[in-house]
């Protein structure tokens, strides 16, 4: 439907990604910059809307914000103080002229509110793509039907005139409750207000502004997500201007909050704003945080435009900074970029239908992709809104069912096991369908074909690897390289982090493979002085190359080599003392398989290259740094890359849901199809432990913290689409990838946020099973091996 042209992803010939903590993209529709597309609910002249955005976010979201809209002008109109409607935004405004302000609303006002909102899809730090409130829409309102409230004798005017534009003789009625208007004149202010006129000539879709003030933040996974929006009061003297919200709590990986979690109560870093966009100093920062001025928009108190973080260059964040620190009163919004499709932005002007009596049906508006409009649509599939109707109070079968269907609409049918490994559950596939009376709803998407396995008596001659893998050989080679490379601390360069890459670099030229050093600078907005990494200013990726027939192509094997900072220690010490984890888990786990990988995959008969590729920065401050230098080398590079394979921290087995590891696909079908070819690996593993353990007489489950001989563990690999609250490709380099389009999967341990181990002084050798991390590896190279061969 959409021709969207590479360019359209490159300013000025390049491709470039900003730091997540920094600046939160856009999420791209339909096509990313790899070239993937994703359109198929798309017809000509429409745009789709699922069914679980309209159920979920949408609908519940709607009527909140009509309900805050309603109640701050029913204060308003009774001469109350109303959240977000203060003084300077009543100044000149026709729509809330002198006559309304002396003597409010009649008494048998309903408040009625009709208005056009502006919504987008944004993206969040967990990489939730969620339906979220810019404001009033500036389109005008179409012809609609408004509810009369009023009853059929009761005189009533639809007008969207603003009130001090009507006839005398219409406003005396009015006021003197004879005639009753409709919408309510009040609700009309946000759209005329003069100051925010003024400022619109400076910073577009300005407008939207005045509105958000009376609606609170929101945060939760239910419902709108609305940013946060107010004032800031860098003076002593008193200010018109509100509402005044000096501080803000700001989201990050410390404060352990799941996806499908509202984390604003579990939120503890509360700070001032200024500090929150413009501070980078490690007192302001904590442990995870960033400066947020890109994802901000500000302006002075008399309406003229401070920032607008999205197209500011580094100059005139540090102009804006030093404004803010002279003093004064500042407006601002938190604003995160909306939905695009190629350069275009997407918007959907929706109207919004409400009253004391609740929210009231309204049409749905239209979308604007730049300057093309499009019908929305609400899609009715027979399907998904019979799991909405049936499971809507039970999000996790809702979930597991969903992703059932969505993957057969990429995939077509599924094998059984498969669709046992999208339901995160190690009951039964025919057991759970039994108990969550699925059956008949899903069976006509499982396929009667049989595993590859089961076809092939012989399933061995299909396996590549697993005879160098499921060696004692191969598990104490993974456990003394896992402790040695424990011996450094890595976690910032130059220092021990130079070194470990000079490691690597020789540990493949000495098995006389290509590898090379990708250096590249590190380019923030903020100049981090207190991180040696950022003072030198260069780091790089080391990547392997085992040849392959076509050379045009390559599959990526991917970790990353740097480590975290300690929690426990930064709290403990009360100075914010930052000392590199030890990082056995996180991320030398990943680190020792890629090594290990290279001599087992070079064997291969290769259809196309293996890289492995060893990224930097993942950690803080970087975020994602190598990967997306990698990414910016792909795109504008025209590199032909058919799949990635991320690992990160695959050696720690969850023992309260033990025997689990997660294979995260990332956006799109192709991606989907890698997380089925990882799952047959996985599967293959699977049938062939008991033998193994049989012939080896292996009868014992590993000791955790200890290279000793155990049998060998049948794993289930949980396959997890961005959609699944619990995948945890939106915490690592992955993410990156597959904002970018690429193919790529997520190999991860059973992620559990709360343990010890993770990110502190705990993430050592005692924290390792060695028997889960050995079969894990196993299953991620014969998954590499499959794809390049």
């Amino acid at each position: 439907m959409f021709n969207v042209r590479r360019r359209e992803f490159l300013v000025r010939g390049r491709y470039f990604i900003p730091a997540y903590s920094e600046f939160m993209p856009a999420p791209r529709i339909v096509e990313r910059a790899y070239g993937t597309r994703d359109d198929r609910h798309f017809r000509a002249g429409e745009w789709p809307v699922t069914e679980y955005e309209e159920a979920f976010e949408l609908r519940p979201g709607l009527e909140s914000i009509g309900a805050q809209l309603v109640d701050a002008l029913s204060r308003l109109g009774r001469g109350l103080r109303a959240q977000g409607i203060d003084g300077k935004k009543l100044d000149g405004n026709p729509c809330w002229p002198d006559e309304l302000r002396k003597n409010g609303a009649p008494e048998n006002e309903k408040y009625v509110v009709a208005l056009p909102l502006a919504l987008s899809r944004t993206q969040d730090d967990k990489g939730r793509v969620r339906w979220t409130l810019f404001g009033a829409s500036d389109r005008p309102m179409r012809r609609m039907r408004i509810p009369n409230i009023y009853g059929s004798r009761a005189k009533v005017l639809t007008t969207f005139t603003p009130f001090a534009h009507l006839p005398k003789r219409t406003r005396d009625a009015y006021l003197a409750g004879d005639l009753h208007i409709v919408p309510f004149p009040g609700s009309l202010l946000f759209l005329h207000s003069p100051a925010y006129q003024k400022l619109a000539t400076q910073l577009p879709g300005a407008m939207q502004i005045p509105l958000l003030y009376s609606i609170d933040r929101n945060e939760a996974p239910h419902g709108i997500r609305v940013p946060q929006s107010g004032w800031i009061r860098e003076t002593d003297e008193e200010t018109e201007h509100g509402p005044i919200r000096n501080t803000t709590k700001r989201p990050h990986r410390w404060a352990r909050v799941h996806r499908y979690e509202d984390e604003i109560p579990a939120l503890t870093l509360e700070q001032r704003v200024a500090s929150s966009l413009f501070s980078a100093d490690p007192k302001d920062l904590g442990l995870y945080g960033k400066p947020m001025a890109r994802n901000a928009q500000m302006w002075t108190d008399g309406y003229e435009l401070l920032l607008d973080g999205l197209s500011a260059t580094r100059k005139e964040i540090a102009r804006a900074a030093r404004d803010i620190d002279d003093g004064g009163v500042f407006g601002y919004r938190f604003f995160y970029p909306p939905m695009r499709v190629g350069s275009r932005e997407v918007y959907w002007h929706r109207p919004l239908i409400a009253s004391v009596l609740g929210s009231h049906e309204a049409p749905l508006g239209c979308i604007t992709v730049g300057e093309e409009e499009l019908e929305p649509r609400i899609l009715e599939r027979p399907i998904h809104t019979e799991l909405i109707g049936r499971f809507a109070d039970r999000p996790k079968t809702l979930s597991s069912a969903r992703k059932v269907v969505d993957a057969y609409e990429m995939l077509g049918s599924l094998e059984p096991s498969f669709m046992h490994s999208l339901i995160r559950t190690t009951e039964p596939l025919d057991e759970w369908l039994k108990r969550k009376d699925l059956k008949n709803t899903l069976r006509k998407y499982v396929s009667s074909r049989a595993p590859k396995s089961a076809r092939d008596p012989d399933h061995s001659k299909q396996v590549l690897t697993f005879s160098k893998t499921a060696t004692r050989t191969f598990e104490s080679r993974y456990w003394r390289t896992i402790a040695s490379l424990t011996k450094g601390n890595n976690a910032d360069p130059p220092g021990n982090l130079r070194r470990l890459s000079n490691r690597l670099l020789r540990y493949y030229k000495r098995q006389n493979i290509e590898v090379e050093e990708d250096a590249f600078e590190w380019d923030t907005d903020f100049e981090f002085e207190w991180s040696a990494g950022w003072r030198n200013g260069r780091a790089g990726n080391i990547i392997a190359k085992l040849p392959g027939k076509d050379r045009t192509r390559a599959v990526i094997m991917a970790d990353h080599y740097d480590t975290a900072y300690e929690e426990d220690v930064f709290a403990r010490t009360g100075s914010g003392r930052r000392v590199a984890a030890t990082g056995a888990d996180d991320n030398h786990s990943a680190t020792a398989a890629l090594m290990l990988a290279a001599p087992i995959l070079r064997k291969l008969d290769l259809a196309c290259d293996i890289w492995l590729v060893h990224l930097t920065g993942e950690e803080f401050p970087a975020d994602c740094l190598g990967a997306r230098h990698l990414c910016q080398r792909i795109i504008e590079e025209k590199r032909k890359i058919d799949a990635v394979f991320v690992l990160d921290m695959v050696a720690h087995n969850n023992r309260r849901a033990r025997d689990i590891f997660q294979i995260c696909p990332g956006w799109g079908r192709e991606s989907m199809e890698l997380a089925r070819i990882a799952h047959e690996a996985n599967v293959d593993w699977n049938e062939s432990v008991d033998g193994w353990n049989r012939r080896a007489k292996r009868t014992r489950r590993g000791t955790r913290g200890k290279d000793t001989r155990f049998k060998h563990l049948p794993l289930h690999g949980d396959v997890r689409p961005p959609s699944d609250a619990y995948s945890t490709l939106y915490n690592t380099d992955a993410q990156i990838f597959s904002d970018t389009g690429i193919p790529v999967v997520l190999f991860m341990e059973n992620y559990d946020i709360n343990r010890h181990g993770y990110h502190d002084s705990k993430d050592t050798m005692e924290n390792i099973d060695l028997d889960y991390g050995a079969a894990l590896v196993a299953i991620a190279i014969e998954t590499v091996g499959r794809v390049a061969s």
